[in-house]
């Protein structure tokens, strides 16, 4: 095979490697939250600790916090599922051009398969998100309370 019959092939697999690495920043931004969720739950925990008793705001915000933590772990799952699956359309678009075999219904099934990960991804991360606000609002209105507010 001469590099002028590589070069159409490259040109098509050039799509999944660009999908590849915008979910891989995604999954890095989706990490840091898992991590950061995982932390602050890991504080929380240590205050109870060193307090002896939990506080009636302290419970809410753990609950809170493994939700989080459970919803970005299916985020996780999909993200890497989207990124195997577009590792395998690279794969599949090299085999059926170097072997001349019809590969269109494979890559079509995996292609969508790739898609639909990433779309249930951004919507477990969207739920992470909207439950961080919960957990915000939690903390505003324990300050507000503490302080004579509201």
């Amino acid at each position: 095979m001469n590099i002028s019959e590589i070069a159409p092939i490259l040109q098509v697999s050039v799509s999944p490697v660009i999908l590849i690495s915008g979910v891989g920043l995604l999954l890095l931004s989706i990490t840091n939250r898992y991590g950061r969720a995982i932390d602050r739950s890991r504080v929380l925990g240590d205050e109870v600790r060193r307090s002896g008793k939990i506080e009636g705001h302290v419970w809410p915000q753990v609950q809170i916090l493994l939700r989080r933590a459970r919803l970005l772990r299916i985020s996780i799952i999909f993200g890497v599922t989207a990124v195997l699956s577009a590792a395998l359309l690279v794969i599949g678009i090299f085999i059926g051009a170097v072997s001349n075999y019809q590969m269109g219904s494979f890559v079509v099934i995996v292609f969508g398969a790739c898609l639909l990960s990433l779309v249930v991804s951004l919507i477990y991360f969207l739920r992470d998100i909207n439950l961080s606000l919960a957990a915000l609002d939690l903390d505003v209105d324990h300050v507000c309370k503490s302080v004579g507010k509201k």
